[in-house]
Order: structure tokens, then sequence, then C-alpha cells
């Protein structure tokens, strides 16, 4: 039977509950309806993850419903101001696993203020096993995806959509992950290792296959769906867990999992020609919907 490795690295993961603000904004700034924002920093000059007190630190609400089989809803009420952010907002988030190992994330917000909203999960998977050491070297990835947005030394988006052909970053074809860690591509170099935003080759469709993991030693097959524009691949590039602290006291150094973060693009609203992670007041839902399937 199929096992699903889902490992608890850092603060930004706990067992169950990996919710996180997508969103990294340089010097934790924004602009919105004429109204500057300045967010906490807590990355260097940056805000990421949401802050300091993020979404993934916070006590959610769970209620499990004996009529929704193999389901349970988190909910949580993030005031205005919260990390810096405009509006109260109320965040759903609906975890669903079925018998074909499936597991399905939705997630919902609705705010009283115009703000940002961007989330995503980011739990860590080892398809071999937690000690079973680098995914770099015992993991192929296939992203769907023909595009990705650099960054810079500051490991902001810079804006730019560029081509993954001729790049160590092109995935459109199974390769092993480390393959795609060249270290003479700046771009890896900026950021130790992939830390990227993929752009998805969604076309008309509204739900598309972003990535597909297998692990070597295991033949574990990981897919993973979305409703998003994007999939930002992490290869957990500055992982240092000690031994006391890893299951079953493992020890962790760089690469021993990989995170597929579907979200909207990051820094958006600093961006004028990315897709927008503007939420509305009131009068509109955010929605993100995402499946990783086990094979």
């Amino acid at each position: 039977m199929s096992t699903l490795v889902v490992m608890n690295l850092t603060e930004h993961t706990s067992v169950l509950l990996s919710e996180d603000v997508a969103e990294e904004f340089a010097y934790g700034k924004f602009t919105l309806n004429g109204e500057d924002y300045q967010l906490s920093v807590n990355n260097g000059s940056n805000h990421l993850h949401g802050g300091f007190n993020s979404f993934s630190r916070k006590v959610w609400l769970a209620v499990v419903d004996d009529k929704v089989p193999n389901t349970v809803l988190f909910m949580l009420d993030s005031p205005d101001g919260d990390e810096g952010y405009p509006g109260n907002m109320k965040v759903f988030v609906r975890y669903t696993f079925d018998d074909e190992n499936a597991l399905t994330i939705k997630w919902s917000a609705v705010s009283d203020k115009d703000t940002i909203c961007n989330l995503t999960n980011h739990s860590y998977f080892n398809l071999n096993g937690h000690k079973s050491g680098k995914v770099t070297e015992n993991h192929k990835l296939k992203i769907n995806a023909n595009s990705f947005i650099p960054i810079n030394s500051n490991l902001n988006p810079t804006g730019e959509i560029t081509p993954v052909k001729n790049t160590s970053l092109d995935f459109t074809e199974p390769k092993l992950i480390g393959n795609g860690i060249d270290r003479k591509n700046k771009q890896i170099g900026f950021a130790n290792g992939i830390d990227h935003m993929f752009v998805l080759n969604h076309s008309d469709e509204e739900f598309v296959l972003a990535a597909e993991a297998e692990g070597i030693d295991s033949g574990i097959t990981l897919k993973c769906y979305t409703s998003q524009k994007g999939v930002h691949v992490y290869t957990a590039n500055y992982v240092d867990v000690l031994s006391n602290m890893g299951k079953d006291s493992a020890t962790y150094g760089e690469n021993p999992a990989f995170c597929l973060e579907t979200q909207g693009f990051p820094d958006a609203v600093n961006h004028k020609s990315f897709p927008t992670t503007i939420l509305k007041s009131k009068r509109k839902l955010y929605t993100n919907y995402e499946i990783y399937f086990l094979v």
C-alpha cells in the first residue's frame, strides 16, 4: 500500500495543517487603493509567508462532520492589521483524504476590506521516506510549465516571465531534481537551489496537472493538480534540523524534501504584469483548489 510521506521540517509546517500566506513582498511594502502598507519584515529585508505570526503558527478551529467522511474543516479569523494586512478576513481550509490516495485541499476566504490573499500548502515531501537522503539525488520531477519567474539576489521576483527552455529549470520532461540545480546558473545561486515560481501551462483549463514527482527508490509517484496559475517549487535548500528534532531522531540537512506550493504569483501587487492577488471586500470570495494524488 502506498504511503504519503509528509515531513515536518520547519516552523512553516505542522503535522496536519500547513497553511501559509504564499506572498513574498520586497521590503514588506505594497500600495493598495492609494494607501501604503508596511508589513512585518521577517526574512532579511522581506516579508515572507505572512510574517512572524503567520497562519501556520495560529490556532485554527477544527470541525469534523460525521456526514462528510474523511474530511476536516479548519477555520480562522484574521483581524484587521494582522502582520500589517488590511481587513478582517475569514479563512476556511477543507482537507479530504479519499480511498484513492487523493488528498484534496480547498481554500476559501472573504474580507471586509480590500486586501492581499494568496494562500498555499507548504508541506514537505519525500517519497522514499524521511531518512532516504537528498531528494535531489533520488527523485525525478516533471513540471507542467514552459516558463518561470526569475528572482534577484534578494530573492524577490524581478517581474519578468522567462522561458525555461535551454535552462537548468526546464522540467517539461521528467528528470532528476539534482540535474536542475546547475550552480553556474545565477538563479540557482541566488536561492542555493530551486526556490522558484513556475508559470503553469493553463490554456483555458480551470484545473490542471501542475507537477509530477517520483521517488526512484520507492516507485511512489505524487501528482499535484491545481486551480492556480503557478506552482512554487522549493528543494528545502536551507533546512538544518538537529538529530533530536527530526522524525525518529533523524537529522536533516539540505534537500531532504521538496515542496509543491500552488499559488498566485508572489509580490503580484507590486508587478502590474502579474495576475492580481487582490481580494476585493465582501463582494468576492477567494478560492484555491489543490489535489495531491499518490500512485
